[in-house]
């Protein structure tokens, strides 16, 4: 009887996971194609117009837009293969990935912590945050979602060798998928330390067995984020040092780490595009603030951490998916997105779920039923608020228009947007505007290029 009624929570659970994150994220599978990657990936690639053995084979034997990540473009395949043209076909793919790795989420939480309600309220606010929307909404987001599938999927089969050592086709699932992930995003490399991370989660005893362990996807990871670093600079994506003085450099990786923690609090002022920050006044004033504030709270996370394993494990989950994107390698001039937080916000989500259920859990003598009934009004209000701004956010990847009109409210001074929105214009027949935007990009940096050829097109010359 014990067992149905939990069989019956957990049901209710995925249920309540699927329905509010697929409510929230509808309206992105009436957006269209937007002329940001899109084009390269999908709509002017004839990579993915086959699905022969020559198609796929070069598929697996080529870098595509700076990256190497067959899998994806496999999955570009198979959609053109089902829907042709149609993008409705390729966000209903992005989607339903979203939601097989809440799922996931659940799956993995309710292992590790063993809760149902914890599980859940981390699988549904994993599911319906705004910084989510840019790597569901987005079709050139695909590898977010897709190597997110395999990066997660792997978790869930190494607790499960965790649980029966035994049972080494765990072990070896988990290991295939690593290798998939990491042929969907490079970004996967990171899996061996949240392997590491588990083994100390439910106090793994055996550490020399636990390192032999991770020796494979450790040559996995060296491999193929060498691979990816070779296809970033034969790109020319490898950013010059010159580009930044000392002090940017210094704050680059304390910056994004508040960025992503203030945004994932307060996500509003969303943007497809973030111009490199800027400090007024003193620039060392303003470093000096962002670095205490990281330091401070990375001193309190630690000092609690070494007495709480949900602390650490959330907190190191977070920092460890986060590295290869903070720019502790220089790749690109893009500094923070929304889309780099896709997974590393399963710790910041769970650590949440946890505190919510310890407070909840507590024996509260005096006022405990308030205390316990706001606490379930937070947690609905926030899931609820989180829905409904992630559902409006993705109305803005509706098509190009939408898209660079929101990103130069957010940002006026980016010259890439006003480019961007240029050619919108103008391959919707209306020049006057698109040379007004093209006109304001280079007035913006008169060395950007791309819109002074198209300035030139536009005009017949």
């Amino acid at each position: 009887m014990a067992r149905l009624s939990k069989d019956l929570t957990v049901a209710a659970a995925v249920f309540l996971v699927l329905a509010v994150t697929s409510a929230a994220f509808r309206p992105s599978l009436k957006n269209g194609f937007v002329n940001w990657d899109d084009p390269q990936y999908v709509v002017e690639n004839p990579g993915i117009r086959s699905l022969s053995a020559a198609a796929v084979g070069k598929i697996f034997s080529s870098f595509s837009v700076a990256n190497y990540q067959p899998l994806t473009l496999l999955s570009y395949a198979l959609d053109y293969r089902l829907s042709g043209d149609d993008p409705n076909g390729y966000h209903a793919t992005n989607l339903g990935l979203h939601l097989f790795n809440g799922l996931l989420v659940f799956w993995l939480v309710l292992l590790i912590g063993g809760r149902v309600w914890v599980a859940c309220l981390t699988a549904l606010l994993f599911g319906v945050h705004p910084l989510h929307v840019e790597s569901v909404a987005w079709v050139s987001a695909r590898k977010d979602v897709l190597y997110g599938f395999f990066f997660l999927a792997a978790l869930v089969s190494y607790v499960h060798y965790l649980r029966r050592p035994q049972a080494r086709r765990y072990y070896y699932g988990s290991l295939v998928l690593f290798l998939f992930s990491l042929l969907s995003k490079a970004t996967a490399v990171t899996l061996p330390l949240v392997l590491l991370l588990l083994d100390r989660y439910p106090g793994r005893t055996d550490r020399k067995l636990a390192l032999a362990d991770k020796i494979p996807f450790f040559v996995l990871a060296l491999v193929f984020g060498g691979l990816g670093f070779f296809a970033q600079h034969a790109a020319g994506a490898v950013r010059r040092p010159e580009l930044f003085n000392l002090v940017d450099k210094l704050l680059i990786v304390p910056f994004a780490l508040a960025f992503y923690l203030f945004k994932t609090v307060w996500p509003v002022g969303l943007s497809c595009l973030y111009p490199y920050f800027a400090f007024p006044g003193n620039p060392i004033f303003f470093a000096s603030l962002i670095a205490l504030f990281v330091a401070g709270l990375g001193g309190a996370v630690f000092a609690w951490g070494r007495s709480s394993r949900v602390v650490a494990f959330s907190s190191l989950f977070f920092l460890l998916t986060l590295l290869p994107v903070l720019q502790i390698v220089p790749l690109g001039r893009i500094i923070v997105a929304d889309r780099y937080a896709y997974l590393p916000l399963l710790g910041l989500f769970y650590g949440f779920s946890e505190g919510m259920a310890w407070l909840y859990a507590r024996d509260l003598r005096q006022g405990g039923r308030v205390v316990r009934v706001f606490l379930i009004v937070l947690a609905a209000g926030c899931v609820v608020g989180l829905g409904a701004m992630t559902a409006r956010r993705c109305t803005v990847w509706r098509d190009s228009g939408t898209l660079w009109r929101d990103a130069l409210l957010r940002h006026p001074a980016s010259s890439i947007a006003c480019n961007n929105l240029g050619v919108f214009y103008a391959h919707s027949g209306r020049q006057e505007e698109a040379a007004r935007m093209f006109r304001r990009a280079l007035a913006i940096d008169p060395a950007y290029a791309g819109p002074r050829n198209n300035l030139l097109l536009l005009e017949g010359r």
